[in-house]
């Protein structure tokens, strides 16, 4: 007799991001013929993700020791492979990681730039 059964597993994704830097400008104080402009940070517009891995274990290692001098325990793996990237389903999945994850996708893009 089977039964159902469930389990939450986590597993962790590496996103590749663009987008477009927007330098930010210090506080200017009054003149003449303006009462000065507020600062602005540095800002990140139009964010793309374009790839996605995940690390799989290398079915080449077994109990620890690699078989056939594989090289790595871990390999990455594209979670897009075969997939329609141009379909409004796969679009709408990736703005919401892109819009639930833009703090952190906005910091690594931005840090990027300052190199």
């Amino acid at each position: 007799m089977s039964r159902q059964v469930q389990s939450q597993v986590t597993v962790e994704i590496e996103l590749t991001c663009v987008g477009n830097f927007q330098p930010g400008y210090p506080e200017t104080g009054p003149t003449y013929s303006c009462g000065g402009e507020p600062a602005e940070p540095d800002g990140i517009e139009d964010v793309e993700i374009t790839h996605a891995t995940m690390s799989v274990r290398n079915p080449d290692w077994r109990y620890g020791q690699p078989l056939l001098n594989s090289p790595s325990k871990w390999l990455d793996k594209s979670i897009f492979d075969g997939v329609d990237m141009k379909s409004p389903d796969i679009v709408k999945l990736l703005a919401n990681i892109a819009q639930y994850a833009a703090d952190e996708i906005d910091g690594a893009l931005i840090d990027e730039a300052g190199e």
